[in-house]
Order: C-alpha cells, then sequence, then structure tokens
C-alpha cells in the first residue's frame, strides 16, 4: 500500500530552485534512503514532507490524504533530528514520554509505552539518567524512542548518525536496520554516506541539483545506474569512465590510446542506438591485471587497503582509472586491463544516459 506520495514537487529559495518536479511513491514498511551531495535538495524535500517547509508546487499526501498545507503536528510523522533535540533537564524517560504528555495520554498509557520502546531500543537500565550522561549513541537511540512512542505513520530521518563516530555509525546503522525489520515503520531517510544508504535501504532515491537522477535498489543504482552523475557518484572510488569510438559492426571501438575493443553485446547495442561515441563504464573490481588484457596502461599508485590493493592506472596521457586487486603481489610499470564485459555500462557520450538493450 501507498504510504507516501509526492506529485510535481517543487521548492524555490527566491531565483534558486532548491527542487524540481519530484515525483515518488513510498510504499508501507519501507525503508527509502535520500542521497546525494551537500546542496542536492533532499532535506527540503524531506522538511516538506514534514511540514517545516511549505512547497512552492506540487502536492503531498500521506496514507492517501492530501497534507499539503497541514502543519506538522496534524501529518502524523516522527522527525529524527541531527542534533537529538533532547531536553537536558530532563530523563530519558521524560525524554521520550514527552510527545504522550503533549497528546495528554495516561500516566499508565505512558509508562506503558515508554518502557515497551526502552525494551526495543535497550534502554531499559538508563530511564532514570539525563541526556549528559549518556554517549552519543545512547542520545541517538533516546531521539529515536521519542520518534517511535508516537507511532507515526512515518519516521522522517535527516542525516541522524552524522553526528557519531566511526565505530558508533556502524553500529547505529545495524541497530536501525534492526529496528525496521522488527517494527517495519515506514522511514523516509536522507544522508550523503553511501555506506548507509547502501547497507540499510529498501530503495535509493539518488539526487542531483533538486532533481531525481534514479529509484531503485542499492544494487540496481550500483550496477545499473541510469546516468553518468549516478555511476560516478555510487561507489568509492566511482564508475571508471573509458570514452569510445565505435568503428562499425565487426570492427570493435578505438580507445583514446589506439587500443581496440570488441564486444559483439556492446557493439549490436551501439547500432540499436545508431551512435558512434559512447563511454564504457566500469567499476574498479570488474577489471582485471592480465597477462593479456585488452587495454594497455601504466601503474601511477597503489593504494594498499587491507584485503585488497587499488590501482591507479593511465591508459592515455591523463586518463587514470581504477583497478581493484585481491592479489598479496604489488604489481608495477606497464600492465594490460581484461574488462568484465558482463559487468560493464555503455553511457550515450552526448545525453550522458546509460543505453539500454532488449532487457534493459
Amino acid at each position: 500500500m501507498e504510504r507516501v506520495r509526492l506529485e510535481s514537487l517543487s521548492k524555490r529559495f527566491g531565483a534558486f530552485e532548491a527542487v524540481r518536479n519530484v515525483t515518488l511513491s513510498v510504499f508501507e514498511g519501507e525503508f527509502i534512503v535520500f542521497l546525494g551531495p551537500s546542496g542536492c535538495g533532499k532535506t527540503t524535500t524531506l522538511r516538506m514532507i514534514a511540514g517545516l517547509e511549505k512547497p512552492t508546487r506540487g502536492e503531498i499526501f500521506i496514507a492517501g490524504k492530501r497534507v499539503t498545507l497541514l502543519p506538522p503536528a496534524r501529518r502524523n510523522i516522527a522527525f529524527v533530528f541531527q542534533n537529538y533535540a533532547l531536553y537536558p533537564h530532563m530523563t530519558v524517560f521524560e525524554n521520550i514520554a514527552f510527545p504522550l504528555e503533549a497528546q495528554r495520554v495516561s500516566r499508565e498509557d505512558i509508562r506503558r509505552r515508554v518502557q515497551g520502546v526502552a525494551k526495543i531500543l535497550g534502554l531499559e537500565h538508563l530511564l532514570h539518567l539525563r541526556p549528559a550522561q549518556l554517549s552519543s549513541g545512547d542520545m541517538q537511540k533516546v531521539a529515536l524512542g521519542r520518534a517511535m512512542v508516537r507511532r507515526p505513520q512515518v519516521f522522517l530521518m535527516d542525516e541522524p548518525l552524522s553526528g557519531l563516530d566511526a565505530k558508533h555509525r556502524e553500529e547505529m546503522r545495524a541497530e536501525l536496520k534492526r529496528l525496521h525489520i522488527e517494527i517495519h515503520a515506514t522511514t523516509i531517510y536522507v544522508t550523503h554516506d553511501q555506506v548507509e544508504a547502501m547497507s540499510m535501504a529498501d530503495r535509493i532515491v539518488v539526487m542531483n541539483e533538486g532533481e531525481i537522477q534514479q529509484v531503485g535498489s542499492p544494487k540496481e543504482v550500483y550496477l545499473y545506474p541510469e546516468n553518468l552523475f549516478v555511476a560516478h557518484f555510487i561507489g568509492s572510488p566511482g564508475m571508471n569512465f573509458i570514452p569510445l569510438e565505435f568503428l562499425g559492426e565487426g570492427r570493435g571501438f578505438r580507445l583514446e590510446n589506439g587500443d581496440i575493443l570488441r564486444n559483439e553485446m556492446a557493439e549490436r547495442l551501439v547500432v540499436q542506438h545508431r551512435v558512434r561515441e559512447c563511454i564504457l563504464g566500469v567499476r574498479p573490481e570488474f577489471l582485471s591485471l592480465a597477462p593479456s588484457g585488452e587495454i594497455r596502461g601504466k601503474i601511477v599508485s597503489v593504494e594498499p587497503l587491507g584485503y585488497k590493493n587499488l590501482y591507479a592506472v593511465e591508459i592515455a596521457p591523463g586518463r587514470i582509472v581504477r583497478v581493484e586487486d585481491m592479489r598479496r603481489e604489488k604489481f608495477s610499470g606497464n600492465v594490460s586491463l581484461a574488462v568484465h564485459w558482463e559487468a560493464t555500462c555503455l553511457f550515450n557520450r552526448e545525453t550522458g544516459r546509460r543505453m539500454r538493450g532488449e532487457h534493459g
């Protein structure tokens, strides 16, 4: 069932259009992540869903009800902020209970619901403490508990883990995923952290310059990016881009360094799309250092990353590609690279969009 629907949503701040024509459906129980660089419009979109910003154009529906002009208190949503927003003079119990106090819920019901949430979050032994006595991870759990106790229709989270160190972020990612599986709450989550998005999301909404670039599962946006922006932004490092000139069916593609690549599937695709110039997109793990590879290059640097080495290989003047290699041996000097064609993408150089074949 559709829980949230955005229709042609836009937001202007003076002459600047922060969000442009966003249309999206979020379904019951989904964990949706808005991902993109700073200033891409993801937080502004979240704030419009919450009612903290008024759209310039477009409509917002929650559980089938038009809420575009309703104040936040009447939308039955819970917003988890980046900075926890806890009351320092209140105990953990009082902070979690605060929304229920405001709704004039009975004391017995408040006690029961707060203790239930505290048990889920592992906060039962901390209910008597104040925020200053808590770790940053526990403070974030209290902020989550305050949102959960209201039993909202939708959870909205604006970079809630950005204030945590790496260890606590990892722990809280696992905690949030566990909570989502347990309570199956519809969640819209904003982050610029790819690891958070890839590890927690059912679907990722990739945004740039106020527009949605792609909506898909973590696997879809990683392996089948819709355009060059998504291909470069998703992954660390991003996808390698290798310009190709199509020489004709059966003749293959010419690289900048003069090497010729041949692949029947790729050739059929460019013939189907009637292009001569395209860009081969290939992720570092789908290029291999090989004795008889298709692309000549020279290793210019290597980053040892424990279980793998990441090589920077120059295949033409100023054209560097990254290659992952799991072998312990370190390579140097001139090398050749093999392309794993089944895991590549071809992009139209003019439009920047991925070229689709018969099966997508």
